[in-house]
């Protein structure tokens, strides 16, 4: 699932509302899911370390008033990235269900 709309998305970093450019969830049979987020390389992002508990809610489709869970898990790499005077900061994320 790649998000692009974010309008019906939040993402949380250790309980904090945090706003994100793109994320991206990938759950595949006999695999545990993993997850990807992106967001503008702030002085914010340098904050952000491995270990960092991440939860990630969606509308659910049933009920367009409620926010499902979609993924839970910690931080496990990052990356850095510039071009054309953007600069994004990138983060890879591994499921509590792997840990």
């Amino acid at each position: 699932m790649n998000v692009n709309n974010r309008t019906n998305f939040e993402l949380y970093l250790e309980g904090i509302l945090f706003n994100f450019a793109s994320a991206n969830l990938n759950e595949t049979e006999d695999s545990f899911p993993s997850f990807s987020f992106s967001i503008p390389a702030t002085s914010a992002a340098t904050k952000i370390l491995k270990g960092t508990h991440v939860t990630f809610f969606g509308q659910d489709p049933v009920d367009p008033e409620t926010q499902i869970l979609l993924f839970e898990g910690r931080v496990s790499g990052m990356s850095y990235a510039k071009s054309s005077g953007s600069r994004t900061a990138s983060y890879l994320c591994q499921s509590l269900l792997n840990i």
